[in-house]
C-alpha cells in the first residue's frame, strides 16, 4: 500500500510593522505534518515551524514544542503532529 504524506502550514501571526519594542515580543507559528511514523510526523513538523519563524527573520527561537496524535483507517496507522514554535527577533 502507498504511504501517504502531507503536510500543512499555518500562520498564526505575522507582523508588518518594526519597532524595537514590537520586535521583542514573541511570535508564535505552526505546523503540521502526517507520516506513518510519529519520529517522521514529529521531526518534519518542527523542522517547518523552525523554518517558517527563520524565513520571517525570527532568528531567537525560545521554543518549540511538537504534539501528536494517532488515528487509524483501512489498517493504516497515521500520527498528526502539530509543532509550535516561539520565536523573536
Amino acid at each position: 500500500m502507498k504511504r501517504r504524506d502531507f503536510i500543512t502550514l499555518l500562520w498564526l501571526l505575522m507582523v508588518s510593522q518594526s519597532t524595537s519594542a514590537w520586535a521583542q515580543e514573541d511570535h508564535v507559528v505552526t505546523a503540521q505534518a502526517s507520516s506513518s511514523s510519529r519520529a517522521d510526523a514529529c521531526t518534519s513538523s518542527v523542522g517547518k515551524a523552525y523554518n517558517l519563524c527563520i524565513i520571517q527573520s525570527w532568528f531567537n527561537l525560545t521554543r518549540i514544542n511538537c504534539e501528536c496524535t494517532q488515528s487509524e483507517a483501512h489498517g493504516l496507522t497515521t500520527w498528526e503532529c502539530v509543532a509550535t514554535a516561539t520565536c523573536k527577533k
